[in-house]
Parts: structure tokens; C-alpha cells; sequence
């Protein structure tokens, strides 16, 4: 093989000036099964992880399969000592890799002893972590992505099913979200169906908060309390503050479980969220 950088170039070249033939590239790259040197399954490794978030999102499989080959093929110590250390610090500080982080956390959900486990318990947290970590002290001001890499930052499953984030990755967002308030306030409303359709629930859209609301504010009060701080404190659009406080009213009411708004009452959610604000926009209400 080619040294590296070569490599990539080439790869990158036919990813980006032939739309066309881009298939024929994933069939390539997924072709490479056989490595004569550690080396050699870096290069792979490394391509794939920098094509594309999307070539990752669709071929988590076959990268976790990659990295159990390298594993057998060149130690366990040396590609996880690798790839802890590049997927913690590469320079794709933007992807998320969710369906990846997805599938490694499963590996240690009521996992049994016997199971095979691409990256220890702890390794996999310092991944996210950092990752985390390097997203919210980036320019990149965009609390969408960030939540999307939070949700990778497992500490548990409980017995009912429920997945609870690290302490320090919920730590690292509750500062994140002081420094976005507004962006904040504008996301954590979202519709908890897809597709969205109130034809299907009796002319009713179907909200929900953000999941990790209460783990991130550790309890309900301190979420109220960040309300109360806003309306008195901050910048924040009025509007938006007030009309989330109302959703959060009737959510509380519903004992913290979802809120259904009629379709004809939809406008007078219109600042709560992006999200209300765009059903609105194409649905045409006004």
C-alpha cells in the first residue's frame, strides 16, 4: 500500500470530485480485508473515520469489525492504545460518530463477562469525554451537536431501561448551555414521534422536553431555578423564556411525561422551540 498520505489523497480526491463513483469507492475501501503490517491497518482505519461522518454513521459494522481484525491480527493494546488516543484527539471535532458510540456502548449494556468488547468501559468514556470536551471549547458554537455528542457519554443502562450519561460529561454540558441559553431554550422542545404527523394523534402534535434534562440540571427545581434566572438575568428573548416556562407548566402537570398540543393551538407555542416554529412555517400556520 502506498505510504499514507497518498492514500488519503487519492481516497479523498475520488470522494470529492466524482459524486458519481462514490459507491465504487465505499465498495473499494470495504474491500480491504488483509493488511501486511500494523501500519498498513492504520491507513484503512484512519480513511475511514475522515471520509465522511455519514461512510462512518453507515458502515459502523464493518469498523468495528476493522478494528476486532487489527485487534486479533496486531494486539488488542496497541490498535485500542491507538485509537483511543486519535479518536479523542482527531481533527473531525464536528462528527459525532453516534451510530459507532452507539453500538461500542451496547457492547457493555447487561453485557455478560464472555463477550467481546472493542474498547474497555473506560476507554470509551475518555473517548467521549474528550471529544466532548474539545467540541465545547471549539469556535463551533452549536448546541444541536454538542447534545449529539453527549448522548454517546454512557455511564449506565438501569434496570428500566434507562441510559444515565457520565457525571462529568453532564457537568461539562449544564456550563456549555449557561454559554448558549437562547440556542438552548430553542432545542430542548422537540415532537417525540416521527414522522410528525397530528393526523395520526387526533389532531394533536405530541412534545416532549430534551431526555437528559433532569440528569443535566440534577433534578427538576434546578431546571425551574434556570428559568427563574433567566427571566431575570439574561439577554434572552423574552418570548422564547416565557413560552418555554409554559410548556415546562404543562409538562410538569403531565407528571414530566409527553404534552399534547392540538393543531389549532400550535401558534401560541410559536417561540417555545426551532423546532414548533418550523411545523408552524410549513404547515402554513399562522
Amino acid at each position: 500500500m502506498k505510504n499514507n498520505l497518498s492514500f488519503k489523497n487519492k481516497v479523498n480526491d475520488l470522494w470529492n470530485t466524482n459524486p458519481e463513483t462514490r459507491d465504487d469507492t465505499i465498495g473499494y475501501l470495504l474491500s480491504i480485508d488483509k493488511f501486511q503490517s500494523f501500519q498498513d491497518w492504520k491507513k484503512i482505519i484512519e480513511v475511514y473515520f475522515e471520509i465522511d461522518q455519514y461512510f462512518v454513521e453507515k458502515h459502523s459494522d464493518k469498523i468495528i469489525d476493522l478494528i476486532h481484525k487489527g485487534q486479533d491480527e496486531f494486539s488488542t493494546e496497541k490498535v485500542s492504545g491507538f485509537l483511543v488516543e486519535y479518536l479523542k484527539e482527531d481533527s473531525k471535532i464536528e462528527f459525532n460518530y453516534s451510530n459507532l458510540l452507539y453500538l461500542l456502548n451496547q457492547e457493555h449494556k447487561n453485557a455478560n463477562r464472555e463477550s467481546r468488547k472493542t474498547f474497555t468501559k473506560n476507554e470509551l468514556e475518555e473517548i467521549c469525554k474528550r471529544r466532548l470536551e474539545r467540541f465545547i471549547s471549539s469556535p463551533i458554537k452549536d448546541i444541536e451537536k454538542a447534545f449529539n455528542i453527549l448522548y454517546s457519554c454512557w455511564d449506565f443502562v438501569d434496570d428500566k431501561n434507562i441510559v444515565h450519561l457520565t457525571s462529568s460529561s453532564l457537568a461539562l454540558m449544564r456550563s456549555y448551555i449557561e454559554e448558549l441559553p437562547e440556542q438552548y431554550l430553542n432545542f430542548i422542545i422537540r415532537h417525540q414521534f416521527y414522522p410528525i404527523n397530528p393526523d395520526i394523534s387526533g389532531g394533536r402534535y405530541i412534545f416532549v422536553l430534551e431526555p437528559f434534562t433532569k440528569q443535566i440540571f440534577k433534578g427538576w427545581e434546578n431546571y425551574e431555578l434556570f428559568l427563574k434566572e433567566l427571566k431575570e438575568n439574561s439577554t434572552v428573548n423574552r418570548n422564547t423564556i416565557e413560552c418555554n416556562q409554559k410548556f415546562y407548566d404543562l409538562f410538569k402537570t403531565n407528571k414530566y411525561e409527553s404534552v399534547p398540543i392540538h393543531k389549532d393551538d400550535l401558534k401560541l407555542f410559536r417561540h417555545c422551540s426551532k423546532q414548533i416554529e418550523d411545523i408552524l412555517k410549513e404547515s402554513q400556520i399562522n
